[in-house]
């Protein structure tokens, strides 16, 4: 999960200027589902703990995955992010 903390007031806009870009946000990933689908896809956990970075940051740059199109359009950027990361196609994912 990614959560923008700018959302709570957790920063106070008024010391932003016009063009100023802030990213202030917190991403939660369970452990848990990292180790059960590092087995499920036949991956690490490290490599899966990179994922889910990955897509949370995808998260917070307004990437949104509830419908097939934004999936697909999330999961190639995914895809490209761990290329650059892995320099492999072994963990890339492909929809189910």
């Amino acid at each position: 999960m990614a959560f923008d903390a700018l959302d709570e007031g957790g920063f106070k806009k008024s010391k932003l200027r016009k063009n100023d870009f802030v990213l202030c946000a917190d991403i939660v990933i369970s452990t848990d589902a990292v180790v059960k689908n590092a087995k499920e896809f036949k991956s690490t956990t490290n490599k899966e703990l990179v994922l889910y970075l990955i897509h949370g940051i995808l998260h917070l740059c307004g990437y949104d995955d509830h419908s097939p199109k934004d999936i697909n359009r999330m999961q190639k950027r995914e895809n490209e992010l761990l290329m650059q990361v892995f320099n492999s196609s072994e963990y890339l994912r492909t929809s189910s």
